[in-house]
């Protein structure tokens, strides 16, 4: 007989601000075996900042700075008893942050049933409390009972004696951080995905167990509450209702209970056979008298939830003919603020970004929108599918075979949608030479990167889905692409029709369905031929095959492996060969596999001739060496590791891409590494920049670049320098180090400065210099030093002729520091000195397009660009930037999404000199303060830019034909939040 599931019987008030809750939870174990009992705290997951947070994607997650989520005990008790705080543990785990597993004993006699206790309608708030709290041992509370013998909680097995039963009551108090995503707040609106209260644990690598729920809610009138999918108070409009309400609800057969609390939602509903589609959402949606809401208005402009709504229909409707039915009759969509995906599966509900198809509505550009939301509709599906009978599967699979068989009907679905299944990276491959694009493709730093490059593999793993905080395991959407590349899609599509299809009591598990349908199908497909889901088609015409791989694909997969996450192990073409043979050539490929090895994965190799013959091969064995003897026709142009992109290859602690050694031989791009213009407000000067960089692809050692800069009535210049970057990585394109040497010409303007003695002129320079910057982005830094030197000569030929030996050298050093979530504090200091005609002992003055300048938008904000120059300068600049909001969502023109706005005061302190007296005198000092405004924004939806706006005041103005009036400048850049954008 199979084991009922917990009870749990849960009452909570909710705060008037929707950031608290407290309250108790109830429920029964059977421990007639048991020393004790293990109780997952999961708001404890978010009270300490994860260490994959940064200062990148940091801004993606919290909207003011990091603020702690935790969940507070304040009483057990074990029937009657309370348990001392003293006996209370909190064991230690690997992947479980401190304090998210509580151990209470239980087994220390037994306690006397008490009299049920249930809810009444007409309760006050704090007698229905008070009472609630007090709780004790129902006499229909069910126990989840367990044996000697190891049985586990949610497995099949026979019932205990009813004298072994202890019932568990405790107090809580949860705190909700302001966060974007499953459990926090943002934007008027606050969701908890589950295990809002404590729950039971098998133990520390175990899921809770599948349960009932009885919950009792004391919550404002002034909300709208969503419980496991159903709106059970509705607050029309956001009115301002005044009092609370007792919100009862109760739910069977399933791991958790979500809530979802916001001032007033809007509804729009469809119905697909017998099953209801509701979606709700902020945004009016304006519909002809009378009509369907799904049906466009002529004349205006198409409201994004129809198109979600018509979205998730067809979906489900694709889900049904596949032969799938929704194990409910109501389906539930919540808009949520959202930044890390598309869209989520909750317990009852999908939650659903607020950005969906707000960013860069093109239609090739629909499909990263329509798949995760297909994605997460499925997984939440297939999730109530497999708890219903959670009884017959294997219990780790249930934590990720939903994501699995919803990731599968999704791309089956798009592909049937769009005829195509393209990543962003094909979509925008004659643009990559754009840096944001390069950026996007090659480090991929930004949100919803799964959505826009359909990775197997989640490479920040803030892992608070419920099935994943107490495990290191990879999400179903990894061991779902190992799968369909080790037995083939039409093997895999046969083991999820068999699996969906037997839905009695006898339902094999998924991997013995597998294994059948493994053992069913003998033919070898040709993988890098087939067109599987979320890959790209490497190919493009037959290939040959290098190598016999069938017996090894008769192999059961490796499960177990692929769930312990990708090896640190490294894939590298080590050798290659073609000699010249009668009938053509002979060639030998050798591939090495460095750090961990025997990690049993499918493997592509990929061989192309000069002639454009392709030879294509898979190895899944694990060994370290693999070498493939064949002949060709031509000699061997190309040999590719993983065309498609399908493995997740680790540095193995070094500064290098692994990538980069995949192909042989490598291949060069061209980055326009520098585009940006600005202006300087007070003067009028406009200011641009141009640059390219060549390198070779995944190359983080080596570049070459070329410059070109004009600044008005200053100068004009162009440069060609060489960088080679080394030490550890800051993210997956840069180092933390770099040397360089760069030689530039500039022709200089004489009607720059403020001097009297203005000249142009036309100058050459070598340079040399040494940068150390462990800043993880220029935009909204948080911590880091940046550290840079240089030192050059130049040869000067003025307008009025002769020729000069100039020689300069600079140092400046950044540091940032977080005082507070809100609140950063940089420091910047920098010293540069320029000798004019060193072999004449300096007896010629600088021209001033070679003047030290303090003046500017990078600078000293309070004093135009040339205002004050000197041979040497010396500057100290602080800047406090105070982050008001970064959860803004302003569309502007379907391009870039306004998030956040910073503001900022700053002082600054510089000195110039034509001679050292700036280091013993005090008189050539010169000061400024100001303010200034930042707004951050995102180009469609990922890349990230700001523009700044500064005004300074100068405090000792020396320059009579400027005037004492503030300066303002404007720079709209791609980073450079901080001292002026620059």
């Amino acid at each position: 007989m199979a084991r009922p599931p917990v009870l749990y019987e849960i009452a909570a008030r909710i705060g008037d601000d929707l950031k608290s809750l407290h309250g108790s939870v109830t429920f029964a174990v059977q421990a007639a075996c048991r020393a004790s009992v293990e109780i997952f705290l999961y708001p404890n997951v978010h009270r300490d900042e994860s260490p994959f947070v940064d200062d990148v994607n940091r801004t993606w997650i919290y909207p003011s700075g990091f603020d702690a989520g935790w969940m507070e005990v304040d009483e057990v008790k074990i029937g009657n008893d309370v348990i001392p705080r003293e006996r209370w543990r909190f064991p230690e785990s690997k992947v479980l942050r401190k304090g998210t597993l509580l151990s209470v004993p239980v087994n220390d006699g037994v306690t006397k049933p008490r009299d049920s206790h249930y809810f009444g309608s007409n309760l006050r708030a704090s007698q229905w409390l008070a009472r609630a709290s007090e709780m004790g041992s129902p006499t229909e509370r069910r126990a989840n009972p367990t044996s000697c013998a190891g049985a586990t909680f949610g497995a099949g097995g026979e019932s205990a004696s009813p004298s072994g039963t202890r019932a568990i009551s405790i107090k809580f108090r949860t705190r909700v951080p302001e966060k974007f995503g499953p459990f926090g707040r943002a934007r008027g609106q606050t969701t908890l995905s589950g295990f809002w209260h404590p729950v039971l644990a098998e133990n520390a690598q175990n899921p809770p167990p599948v349960a009932d729920f009885k919950v009792a809610l004391d919550v404002p009138r002034a909300v709208d509450v969503i419980v496991q999918g159903r709106r059970v108070q509705r607050n029309f409009e956001g009115l301002p209702f005044r009092g609370r309400n007792i919100i009862k609800a109760q739910t069977a057969q399933t791991r958790a209970v979500s809530l979802v609390l916001a001032k007033s939602f809007r509804e729009t509903k469809t119905r697909v056979g017998t099953t209801t589609l509701t979606y709700l959402h902020r945004e009016p949606v304006a519909t002809p008298p009378g009509g369907d809401p799904l049906v466009d208005v002529p004349g205006m402009p198409e409201p994004y939830a129809p198109r979600i709504v018509r979205l998730a229909r067809e979906a489900l409707r694709f889900l049904l003919k596949q032969g799938v039915k929704p194990p409910t009759r109501e389906l539930m969509l919540i808009e949520a603020p959202y930044q890390l995906e598309v869209a989520h599966a909750i317990p009852g509900a999908v939650l659903v970004s607020d950005r969906t198809f707000r960013v860069f509505p093109l239609d090739a550009f629909r499909r990263f929108h329509e798949q995760p939301i297909a994605r997460g509709l499925f997984t939440s599906i297939f999730r109530s599918f497999i708890d219903a009978h959670r009884g017959n599967e294997n219990p780790v699979d249930t934590r990720w075979l939903p994501d699995a068989l919803g990731t599968f009907f999704a791309d089956l679905f798009i592909v049937a949608k769009r005829k195509q299944i393209k990543n962003l990276a094909e979509l925008l491959d004659v643009v990559k030479f754009v840096p944001a694009i390069d950026s996007l493709i090659y480090a991929q730093q930004i949100p919803m990167r799964e959505m826009y490059f359909g990775a197997v593999y989640e490479a920040f793993p803030l892992r608070e889905e419920l099935e994943r905080f107490y495990n290191d395991e990879p999400r179903g959407i990894y061991v779902y692409a190992k799968l369909v590349d080790w037995i083939g899609l039409s093997a895999f599509a046969r083991a999820v029709k068999r699996y969906l299809q037997s839905t009695d009591e006898s339902r094999p598990v998924f991997r013995a369905v597998v294994a059948a349908s493994i053992a069913a199908d003998a033919e070898m497909p040709n993988r890098l031929n087939a067109k599987t889901p979320r890959s790209k088609d490497a190919t493009k015409e037959a290939t040959s095959p290098l190598g016999d791989s069938a017996p090894l694909r008769r192999n059961d997969p490796p499960f177990d492996t692929w769930l312990k996450g990708p090896p640190r192990s490294n894939y590298r073409v080590a050798a290659r060969e073609s000699r010249r043979v009668a009938d053509g050539y002979e060639n030998v490929v050798k591939i090495v596999t460095d750090g961990e090895t025997g990690y049993r994965e499918p493997v592509d190799l990929l061989a192309t001739t000069t002639a454009g013959e392709r030879y294509a091969a898979t190895f899944k064995d694990g060994a370290q060496t693999h070498e493939f003897r064949f002949k060709t026709k031509s000699p061997l142009a190309v040999v590719q590791i993983d065309p498609r992109g399908r493995t997740v290859e680790s540095d193995l602690g070094k500064s290098v891409d692994p990538r980069f050694d995949n192909r042989d031989p490598t291949r060069w791009k061209w980055l326009l590494t520098g585009l940006g213009w600005g202006v300087d407000a007070t003067t009028g000067r406009l200011e641009a920049l141009g640059a390219v960089a060549f390198r070779k692809v995944y190359d983080l050692h080596n570049g070459f670049g070329v410059s070109a800069r004009w600044v008005q009535d200053k100068r004009m210049s162009g440069a060609f320098a060489y960088a080679r970057s080394f030490g550890r990585k800051v993210n997956d394109v840069r180092l933390v180090s770099a040397v360089s040497a760069a030689l530039s010409v500039a022709r200089l303007s004489s009607a720059f400065g403020t001097v009297a003695t203005r000249e142009g002129g036309t100058t050459a320079r070598l340079d040399f210099g040494y940068g150390y910057d462990n800043i993880e982005t220029d935009l909204t830094p948080t911590r880091g030093t940046s550290f840079g030197a240089a030192t050059g000569i130049g040869l000067t030929g003025p307008d009025s002729g002769g020729l000069r030996v100039n020689s300069f050298s600079s140092v400046g050093v950044r540091q940032f520091l977080r005082l507070a979530p809100p609140l950063v504090l940089g420091l910047r200091a920098s010293l540069g000195f320029s000798f004019s005609d060193i072999l004449n002992g300096g007896q010629k003055a600088l021209l001033n397009g070679e003047y030290r300048s303090l003046g500017g938008r990078t600078a000293m904000r309070g004093y135009v660009d040339g205002e004050l120059l000197g041979n040497h300068a010396i500057l100290f600049s602080a800047e406090l930037g105070w982050m008001l909001t970064n959860a803004l969502a302003w569309n502007f023109v379907h391009t870039s999404w306004v998030r956040g706005i910073q503001l900022a005061l700053f002082a600054d302190a510089g000195a110039v000199s034509t001679d050292m007296s700036l280091f013993t005198s005090l008189s050539p000092w010169f000061t400024d303060v100001g303010g200034g405004i930042r707004i951050f924004f995102d180009y469609l939806g990922a890349q990230p830019g700001v523009l700044s706006i500064d005004v300074g005041l100068p405090l000792n103005r020396r320059a009579v034909d400027v005037g004492r009036y503030p300066t303002v400048s404007i720079m709209f850049t791609y980073n450079g939040s901080f001292f002026g954008g620059g």
